[in-house]
């Protein structure tokens, strides 16, 4: 938490001289590569494995991932994952084909 309010509560004492790309990117990879359980396994193929706390309800990321663009969200209930171009993803370890422009949803564990 003291990461991402270093530019958010500027408890640095320095923020109008800019932001702080460290903590900023520290906080992108806390919440895609932890909540948000990004990863890419040995097949070389976006694996979605995540988990939010209870009081959320949502968490959304976006990855530029060989040309397109993949919208994964993550609800309570379920993992979305949306593409723009023909894609594979693992979600919780099972491989799912997603065509383009197609909404893909999986029941979370």
């Amino acid at each position: 938490m003291k990461t991402i309010y270093t530019d958010l509560e500027d408890n640095q004492g320095n923020a109008a001289l800019g932001l702080h790309a460290a903590s900023t990117g520290g906080s992108w990879q806390s919440a895609v590569f932890g909540f948000g359980g990004l990863s890419i396994d040995h097949d070389e193929i976006p694996n979605i494995n995540p988990w939010i706390p209870e009081n959320w309800e949502e968490l959304s990321y976006k990855i530029n991932w060989r040309g397109s663009i993949i919208k994964v969200t993550v609800k309570q209930d379920k993992v979305e994952i949306f593409s723009d171009m023909d894609n594979e993803v693992k979600v919780y370890g099972n491989k799912y084909s997603i065509k383009q422009n197609q909404l893909l949803e999986v029941s979370r564990i």
